[in-house]
């Protein structure tokens, strides 16, 4: 399908289509679905209306401008290997399968969600808020930073603990080639730490209701701060804290 010509386009109702190509100013009110290329043969944007949602499985990236903002509207990646559009989104959940990388910096006003899948961020930064929510499945997995770059990346900023909810067996990675900042705002499910042949060091308290993994050569630094860990620690690296010294991960086996 292909919407062209003039006045501006409107897309209503329920469905699922192959191919959509945005070439006319289109909004999207209804809910549907793209399996293969959302595109623009002529530069257009294509914007989400209030309740409206986008759901996207194609491996290209999005060509329209896309304007996801408008409060109550969801764009739903949930096909395997796919690239999220950089823009500021209302709710935006991540499933399928494989992973799916940012193509730049993104903003959710509304609910994160990673219900499968990973979620890379490569180079860029998401930007939350106080009132949304965040949450991953058993199966989701949250990559921070690039093992290739010393760009810092951060967790998702804005969210509180009081919104964010992670299964258990879900994954955190501070992955980045830099001395990364380990958040203290959620309770983990499984986190990792690895890459960087030095310290990230926890900014507060940690809490992880999973598995610890801290591989080499990285040293989790936990400074002055409490690390409550329900399940195993494992992994070549080390744990450090501010007595300055540091114990193979191997030797601790588990705390409880």
């Amino acid at each position: 399908i292909k919407t062209i010509g003039t006045p501006a386009q409107t897309i209503s109702g329920t469905g699922s289509l192959k191919k959509l190509d945005i070439s006319i100013a289109t909004t999207n009110n209804g809910n549907i679905t793209v399996t293969t290329s959302l595109s623009s043969s002529v530069a257009s944007t294509l914007t989400q209306g209030a309740s409206a949602t986008l759901t996207y499985s194609g491996t290209t990236a999005i060509g329209p401008t896309l304007d996801a903002s408008v409060s109550g509207s969801t764009v739903v990646y949930g096909g395997t290997t796919q690239i999220v559009k950089s823009t500021t989104y209302h709710h935006l959940t991540i499933s399928g399968t494989s992973y799916k990388t940012l193509a730049g910096d993104i903003t959710v006003n509304g609910n994160l969600s990673i219900s499968a899948s990973e979620l890379y961020t490569s180079i860029y930064q998401i930007t939350g808020n106080v009132t949304g929510t965040f949450s991953m499945g058993a199966t989701g997995i949250l990559t921070l930073g690039n093992n290739g770059s010393a760009i810092d990346v951060g967790f998702p900023s804005n969210f509180t603990n009081g919104h964010i909810s992670f299964d258990v067996a879900s994954i955190v990675y501070y992955y980045g080639n830099n001395a990364q900042t380990v958040s203290s705002t959620p309770t983990y499910g499984r986190l990792i730490i690895q890459t960087y042949s030095g310290s990230k060091v926890a900014n507060g308290n940690l809490t992880v209701a999973g598995s610890l993994t801290i591989n080499s050569p990285s040293t989790l630094s936990m400074t002055s701060y409490t690390l409550n860990l329900t399940g195993n620690c494992s992994g070549a690296g080390n744990l450090s804290f501010t007595s300055g010294t540091s114990s193979s991960i191997s030797a601790l086996s588990i705390l409880r």
